[in-house]
């Protein structure tokens, strides 16, 4: 191969070499970016769920304290607080429903062992 020739494919080579490096490097900071993403919308997920939890806790103790009557909320929150006394009542309904379902299986069960006779086991003697 001619020295031209020759030093043409080389700089070809070095041309291709830089541009797979330059490609490589881009291709890195994409995914250095994407995990940068991905980490924060974690965290961001984690932050929603403490804000959440928050908002619970805060919830339940100032319906506690309405409740006491140690509390008195605007009249704006009417809605909100019928929404939550019904709740309230379907949770109590419920909790009996499932009460009266395990007494019920109770008296079954109980029906049941007295039906059945103990058995007893009895020795004969060897047989010969």
């Amino acid at each position: 191969m001619p020295p031209e020739k020759q030093s043409d494919v080389i700089n070809q080579l070095k041309a291709a070499w830089e541009l797979a490096q330059e490609q490589m490097e881009q291709l890195r900071r994409e995914v250095l970016r994407a995990n940068e993403m991905a980490a924060v919308a974690l965290q961001s997920k984690f932050l929603n769920r403490e804000k959440d939890q928050a908002f619970r806790d805060f919830g339940e103790a100032v319906w506690s304290q309405m409740k006491k009557g140690k509390l008195q909320l605007p009249p704006s929150l009417t809605q909100q607080v019928k929404a939550m006394l019904d709740m309230e009542k379907r949770l109590e309904a419920q909790a009996s429903q499932i009460n009266d379902l395990l007494a019920e299986g109770e008296e079954a069960a109980n029906r049941l062992r007295k039906k059945t006779p103990t058995s007893q086991v009895t020795s004969r003697g060897k047989k010969r």
